[in-house]
């Protein structure tokens, strides 16, 4: 049975701290599953695209969910290539065939917007194994809703102290 991992992530492409953690993660994974593994992808240009070039070099299955708007697309060669669907219909059709996702942020932290984020989410819904690599190359797993809630909390206070005179000590 083949171990199928999704990846999600910016199309300003991964950190070189986020290639390498993502590398060594691929071969572990790889190793662990004795090579029987898949790496879904988005087929934009970014991370979908280092992660699809780096697993085709690994000899890692790839298989590709292209979106119907091709103005971000990178047109990977991978070896199985599904219909392409709408970008939330594709990111939750990735998470749905996965048993993890990967995930590659811009941001340190969790933000309401952008399609990385919302496939984030989608995952840590469904209660699905969700990595995070941020753009240091530390990983994170299984943060789901606390990345989200610690990100909220601190835009939360930023915006209740803007324009406030400083208190008197």
């Amino acid at each position: 049975m083949k171990f199928k991992i999704g990846i999600t992530g910016t199309r300003s492409g991964a950190t070189t701290q986020q290639v390498a953690s993502l590398a060594n993660m691929l071969v572990l994974l790889a190793m662990a599953r004795e090579a029987d593994v898949e790496l879904h992808h988005g087929d934009c240009i970014g991370v979908d695209l280092q992660a699809a070039t780096m697993a085709s070099g690994m000899g890692i299955h790839t298989v590709c969910h292209p979106p119907v708007d091709e103005s971000h697309r990178a047109m990977h060669k991978s070896d199985t290539i599904l219909p392409p669907l709408t970008h939330f219909a594709r990111n939750r059709n990735i998470v749905d065939m996965c048993d993890v996702l990967i995930v590659i942020p811009y941001q340190d932290e969790w933000h309401s917007s952008g399609g990385t984020w919302y496939t984030h989410d989608y995952a840590v819904k469904k209660g699905e194994t969700v990595i995070i690599i941020k753009p240091n190359g530390t990983t994170r797993s299984g943060v789901g809703k606390a990345e989200r809630t610690a990100g909220n909390q601190r835009r939360q206070r930023e915006r209740s102290t803007e324009g406030r005179m400083p208190r008197p000590s």
